[in-house]
């Protein structure tokens, strides 16, 4: 089921294989995490593949450090909202 609803985000976005979905996940799991705890500068990751990998899916990992951010204004909002009622 995981890869029939890969294979459906790769056809969104023209003719890609299940491999690249991968990789555009990965990028925007890493960017989202590291945006929403606030680090100061991107941790590139440290072995050869995966800063391969990153440099082909830069745009979805600097894409998804500012969604992480929002994200973490929101929570922050929320909590704060939630407390005062």
């Amino acid at each position: 089921m995981i890869k029939k609803i890969f294979l459906w985000f790769a056809s969104l976005h023209g003719e890609k294989t299940f491999e690249c979905v991968v990789h555009e996940w990965h990028s925007f799991l890493i960017g989202w995490a590291e945006g929403i705890t606030l680090f100061r500068k991107p941790q590139v990751p440290i072995s050869a593949y995966a800063l391969t990998e990153m440099k082909t899916e830069w745009h979805y990992y600097n894409i998804c450090r500012a969604v992480g951010f929002i994200s973490f204004i929101i929570l922050t909002v929320g909590m704060i909202v939630w407390i005062r009622s």
